[in-house]
């Protein structure tokens, strides 16, 4: 049972490996493109709507807002767009007995929610002892932070 988390999590991890040289290229930092093509799109809403909607949206100031619902809907966003041609992509891979399509659509999967997970959390203020005092929540903390 070990031997096949293990081997499975090889071959996954080497698919993801392979996903982002294929896509963000082997020079310079094109992985930071995983990262920062969301923080780029939520910071335009947020400049945009900074315009156009008031400070606090639903009790909520509008950063938080932004980052919470909007990274979600790029985050879902990507992981349907590129898993629809996934294996059309990869379909080469195939003829190799060990790799299955769900070895694909995981390590693409997992691709996704790491960036989108690591582009929210670098933008996340964290809390500090002082600023959490009254607050239950993520985002009533993230809100007094801002």
């Amino acid at each position: 049972m070990v031997a096949f988390f293990t081997r499975n999590a090889t071959i996954v991890s080497a698919l993801m490996k392979r996903e982002m040289v294929t896509r963000f290229g082997r020079e310079g930092l094109g992985f930071a493109w995983l990262i920062a093509e969301p923080l780029v799109f939520c910071f335009g809403v947020m400049i945009l709507w900074s315009f156009t909607k008031p400070a606090y949206e639903h009790g909520v100031r509008l950063a938080p807002f932004v980052m919470t619902a909007y990274m979600s809907l790029i985050l879902l966003r990507h992981l349907i767009s590129y898993m629809s041609g996934a294996v059309q992509a990869n379909i080469g891979l195939l003829y190799h007995r060990q790799i299955t399509p769900i070895h694909i659509f995981t390590s693409r999967i997992l691709l996704e929610i790491l960036g989108g997970g690591t582009a929210f959390s670098s933008f996340t203020p964290s809390c500090s002892p002082s600023a959490r005092s009254g607050c239950r929540t993520t985002i009533c903390c993230f809100t007094r932070a801002m």
